[in-house]
């Protein structure tokens, strides 16, 4: 009876799924949300999964077209799998009952009818009627009079989910959704520098699937940050895990707010445990598919995501593919940049002592603008230019999230050819200007110079950036500075920000001296 019921659910269960097809959202935290499409047989007004989701807790969901589903339950059945035979010790146990010659260590040969394997333990009847025993490890070979099997039946638990409807449907649509772990993609760029200001932007995302077998799956590889506050636990529907251990689990306080592994935002998820809650709903909305261009991708929008779309994705578990999603021509300008040293105003504490004199290294990035229609995650960048018809790497790098219209800066090198050097000095004091606790403060002014060189043979803008403690006063050039707030109450001193832009003509030389002025105590 038991053999009768175990092969009788294994029909069911092969004969239940008549067509599915898959749409997935893969984010790129290693997280994915499924929404299966499936015609299924539910002849007696019942259907077991073809396969068992892997949902989180709270995410696994059933909608019935013109049907009701009266209940959704799962249990744990024993099924026969077969596997095939990799190794002389299965082979053993795939065929008791039979007659071979063994040969076991040291040239043992046995002759006679395979009685059992226990564990690892070999019975043999032989010949003569007597019965030798040996460890299936030990065994080196077998010869077999007749056609041995090769795959190896072993009985298996397995998780089932059953779906019980209102009415009786031979091809019943169902669609199944739900949160699950393991598939990701990683984006990577290449920027290709045609010439001075052209560009050709490559988006690849790799696609990681350590979930299940895709095949002809549409995915939408999702732009943002999920907020999935239970995605550490698994439906209950689908776990094996006991009743105490789950309750443990889901009051502990979730970790995984707004996508991070911190506890800031984190509230406590204790009070589920003492709702009631269904999952289980009707539905006879029907989706909408879209058409896509040659490149096989296209972006959609949904609140605060964006989704580049893959059509038509077969992937293996354990599998791993890239395919280029996005390809655009865009515009970059080239960036040279230098920041200086900030001051130490401690040095000035008595009159005429401190000079200050430091070399700084510029700095070539580019400033690639986002010209498409679609906005770029955060990923790697690989940036090349042809020189005699081959590519060669210029830099790798980050480029971050640039929305559509934005520009995102990439770093390039540092510039050898370009000498920066500054210094200042104290050209003017006021004694005894302020007191405050007891402490009398001098009023100090500073004449700082930056002396630039090229040995370039282009001429290129440099932009200098410094940030200091003090009041900019004046400068030689026109310059840009603010006055910063500063988040020291018992400090007289502002904080400020300077910057310039120079165009720096090939070979030539510029100079900027520039005048600010700050307290320091006695």
């Amino acid at each position: 009876m038991k053999f009768i019921r175990l092969f009788t659910i294994f029909l069911f269960y092969m004969n239940s799924l008549i067509a599915q097809q898959s749409d997935i959202a893969v984010f790129k935290n290693g997280t994915a949300f499924l929404v299966k499409k499936m015609q299924i047989n539910a002849e007696n007004g019942t259907a077991i999964l073809p396969t068992l989701p892997q949902a989180t807790f709270g995410t696994l969901w059933f909608l019935a077209d013109n049907n009701a589903i009266k209940q959704v339950s799962s249990f744990t059945e024993e099924l026969n799998t077969s596997l095939v035979i990799t190794n002389v010790a299965d082979m053993l146990k795939a065929n008791q009952g039979k007659k071979a010659i063994f040969v076991f260590d040291n040239n043992v040969s046995v002759e006679g009818v395979l009685e059992s394997v226990s564990g690892t333990a070999v019975l043999i009847r032989t010949n003569a009627g007597k019965y030798y025993t040996n460890d299936a490890q030990n065994c080196k070979s077998a010869e077999f009079s007749e056609k041995p099997n090769t795959l190896l039946t072993q009985k298996e638990n397995k998780r089932i989910v059953k779906l019980e409807f209102a009415k009786k449907n031979t091809s019943q649509p169902l669609q199944m959704m739900y949160l699950a772990k393991g598939l990701s993609w990683v984006p990577s760029y290449h920027i290709d520098l045609l010439n001075e200001t052209q560009a050709k932007v490559t988006l690849r995302a790799t696609l990681m699937n350590d979930l299940e077998d895709l095949e002809n799956a549409n995915l939408n590889l999702v732009v943002g940050v999920p907020n999935f506050a239970y995605s550490y636990l698994s439906s209950p529907l689908v776990s094996t895990e006991g009743v105490v251990t789950f309750l443990n689990q889901l009051n502990r306080y979730s970790n995984q707010y707004y996508g991070g592994g911190g506890r800031t935002g984190a509230v406590s998820r204790g009070d589920i445990s003492m709702q009631s809650f269904s999952n289980v709903m009707s539905s006879d909305v029907e989706g909408e598919d879209e058409d896509l261009p040659s490149i096989e991708t296209e972006g959609k929008q949904s609140e605060d995501f964006f989704f580049y779309q893959l059509k038509n994705v077969t992937l293996k578990k354990q599998g791993r593919t890239f395919q280029d999603i996005l390809q655009q021509s865009t515009t970059y300008e080239h960036l040279y940049e230098v920041n200086l040293n900030s001051n130490n105003t401690s040095s000035y504490t008595n009159p005429n002592e401190s000079t200050y004199e430091n070399i700084s290294l510029v700095k070539h990035a580019v400033m690639i603008k986002n010209e498409s229609k679609f906005p770029w995650t955060t990923g790697t960048v690989l940036l090349t230019k042809l020189l005699d018809g081959v590519a060669q790497p210029i830099s790798q790098d980050k480029l971050n999230y640039t929305p559509v219209g934005g520009k995102v800066k990439i770093p390039l090198t540092v510039v050898s050819d370009v000498s920066v050097k500054d210094s200042e000095k104290e050209v003017d004091r006021k004694v005894n200007i302020k007191q405050k606790d007891g402490y009398f403060y001098d009023l100090v002014t500073v004449e700082a110079k930056i002396e630039v060189k090229s040995f370039r043979n282009n001429a290129i803008e440099l932009k200098i950036n410094r940030s200091f403690t003090g009041e900019g006063l004046k400068c030689n050039i026109a310059w840009n500075i603010q006055k910063l707030v500063s988040t020291n109450s018992y400090n007289y001193n502002a904080l400020s920000s300077a910057e310039w832009k120079i165009k720096l003509e090939a070979g030539k030389s510029e100079t900027i001296t520039y005048q600010y002025q700050f307290y320091v105590r006695k």
